[in-house]
């Protein structure tokens, strides 16, 4: 009973920033192989989709820059092509926020031990269903929202080249609290509730959890933009043979080209997004320094009021 107690104040302690972002980095660093080994399939599923997406660049470019009437397409191929597209989409989103659901379970269970472990592929499969959802419904929902917010000032104001200042200000205002309150509800394997109250906890620590967003976010994306440099040389190959074909060359890439570009863009996709796993625990290192700031001040709160009273 003690040792969980240690446990819990290891995790909710208050942190200064830096401390929460190589937390997170560090977590991520000694489990490599851990948090391989729980989600590879996950993983594996998602830069799958997205290598065979790359090859739909070529008919989708066939049908753009030539013009193409769409009527004269045949329907059978449209049809096709539109639900070999939204179905590579689907489960490439339903992938990665398994992923997203399989690293909740294994944080509850740091929340609990200390350390990350492997609890078997069937149980944290079962028990990643949970988190899962919630992240799906999180995302539609911010998503439904955004939409909405950003359709009426349009509708209302149009379009123009200022206009993009406001969607940039709603992203700020809208996506850094929505983020923090789905970060402080996913790891509660419970039904969350609003309370008004809540908004203006949120509101209150913007900037730490901005901070600590940006700069891990920011180190997510350099590294994928990294890893996903051969891919875009690759694909960027593509598009000149296209073009090439366009003005009447019939030199063709070889056969071994598909090849490497299925591999490299697999590749790349899947590292992308297994490096996301230390914005992911940098912002639940943050919840927890947050969680325990609030209950010091609640403390001095109450032993204030106790001394008033005496």
């Amino acid at each position: 009973m003690e040792e969980n107690k240690d446990v819990e104040l290891n995790f909710y302690k208050v942190r200064s920033y830096s401390s929460c972002l190589m937390k997170g980095f560090k977590l991520f660093a000694d489990n490599l192989w851990t948090i391989l080994k729980s989600t590879w399939t996950s993983v594996l599923l998602f830069a799958l989709c997205v290598a065979v997406c790359s090859f739909l660049y070529r008919p989708l470019a066939r049908v753009i820059f030539t013009f193409a009437d769409p009527s004269k397409v045949p329907y059978f191929s449209q049809m096709l092509f539109g639900l070999l597209l939204v179905l590579l989409l689907l489960v490439a989103t339903l992938a990665s926020s398994f992923f997203g659901g399989q690293l909740t379970v294994m944080f509850r269970n740091y929340v609990q031990t200390g350390r990350l472990q492997y609890t078997g592929k069937g149980s944290i499969v079962k028990a990643a269903m949970e988190p899962s959802g919630k992240l799906l419904a999180f995302a539609f929902i911010f998503l439904l929202k955004l939409a909405v917010l950003s359709g009426v000032f349009h509708y209302f104001l149009g379009f123009a080249w200022w206009t993009w200042f406001w969607d940039v200000l709603l992203v700020l205002a809208v996506f850094i609290p929505y983020t923090a309150f789905v970060v402080s509800h996913i790891l509660e394997p419970k039904a969350f509730a609003f309370r008004p109250s809540a908004l203006k906890d949120l509101y209150q620590s913007w900037g730490a959890w901005s901070a600590v967003f940006f700069v891990s976010g920011l180190f997510c994306v350099l590294c994928s933009v990294f890893f996903s440099m051969p891919s875009f040389v690759l694909l960027f190959a593509r598009s000149e043979s296209f073009f090439m074909e366009l003005g009447g060359d019939v030199t063709d890439l070889p056969a071994a080209f598909n090849v490497m570009q299925f591999v490299v863009v697999f590749l790349s996709s899947a590292l992308s997004l297994f490096v996301f796993s230390t914005l992911y625990f940098s912002l639940l290192f943050m919840f927890g320094s947050l969680e325990k700031k609030k209950e010091e001040i609640a403390l001095y709160e109450q032993e204030q009021q106790r001394l008033l009273q005496v």
